[in-house]
């Protein structure tokens, strides 16, 4: 199976030091028990279940929020983003809305505690 490095690597070198920030960012932010790891043929991050992820499309670099209900709920943050249904597109010659990224990733890990717990419960 392919690695998160060997994906970055694999992509044309204009994109490298964007993915390899945006990769950078992420693990910053993620509590240290998340896994990485390649799925749907993308880097992703794990915390109970799927969190976020990042990947190469054409002329920009997508992050993944796992969750189209969240992307809607933030319409109004990203009136001046491109994205669809739960990815965000950033162009390769800017940089990143990390205040957003971060409340992002945030979101996502409350809501993945949130189900693990119940989850939790309705198992006792």
């Amino acid at each position: 199976m392919l690695s998160v490095d060997e994906y970055i690597n694999n992509q044309p070198p204009a994109y490298q030091d964007s993915l390899n920030r945006m990769r950078a960012f992420i693990q910053s932010k993620i509590p240290p028990q998340s896994e990485e790891k390649i799925s749907y043929m993308v880097p992703c991050y794990y915390y109970h279940y799927s969190l976020v992820g990042f990947g190469v499309s054409k002329n920009h670099i997508s992050f993944y929020t796992m969750s189209p209900k969240l992307v809607a709920e933030l319409k109004d943050e990203l009136k001046d983003i491109k994205h669809f249904g739960s990815t965000i597109h950033f162009p390769l010659d800017k940089p990143f809305p990390e205040t957003l990224l971060k409340k992002i990733i945030n979101i996502r890990i409350k809501e993945n505690e949130a189900r693990a717990l119940a989850k939790k419960k309705k198992q006792l």
